[in-house]
């Protein structure tokens, strides 16, 4: 996603920090190396992922560009609204059995509408906002090595050197992004 977002910059006519774009760059390198395909994802898998991306990322970068609501909880809101009605079909045709929802489903169901989306979502609204395109992007290098610590903590999955390598070079990209970004934002344009 931060890599799509660097080619819609590029493409808008800006011009990203160049170590911004490098850190951007080394970031992908690093996701690249925790989604390998030998871990289990299907190629298949890897290819919705990357349409997922290119929409969040179209979204990100059109949000200040395109009129939207002000308020951060309503612009939520309407993303919310949207989402659910367009899949609410799907959802629909699995026809689930509520026989079957475990309690620990449930309440990780609760988790994901409440912290996931209700407070996840308004906050990168609100960040959209109020920070740097290239900055705000950084979060998706750093879920997935949240989701692998969480993994090793409560699964007792196991570290390997790839995961390993993967997530220090995701973290060392994201510190670049975000502090070039960042100074980029305060310095005067003296081009």
């Amino acid at each position: 996603m931060p890599l799509i977002v660097v080619l819609l910059r590029l493409a808008g006519g800006e011009r990203p920090p160049p170590l911004a774009i490098v850190g951007v760059l080394i970031g992908f390198a690093g996701v690249a190396l925790l989604f390998h395909p030998e871990g289990g994802a299907s190629w298949w898998g890897i290819g919705l992922t990357g349409i997922s991306a290119l929409a969040w990322a179209t979204g990100s970068y059109l949000s200040s560009r395109i009129p939207l609501p002000q308020d951060a909880f309503v612009a939520t809101a309407f993303e919310m609204l949207a989402g659910g009605v367009l899949f609410l079909p799907f959802g629909l045709a699995q026809r689930p059995d509520p026989s079957e929802f475990s309690a620990i489903s449930l309440v990780a169901f609760a988790y994901l509408i409440l912290v996931g989306s209700l407070v996840g979502f308004t906050a990168y609204v609100w960040l959209l906002h109020h920070v740097p395109l290239g900055t705000v992007s950084t979060y998706a290098y750093v879920n997935p090595v949240v989701a692998i610590a969480l993994g090793m903590l409560f699964l007792h999955e196991r570290i390997t050197w790839r995961i390993a390598l993967g997530a220090a070079i995701v973290l060392a990209s994201v510190a670049i992004v975000v502090r070039r970004e960042t100074d980029a934002a305060v310095e005067p344009f003296s081009e």
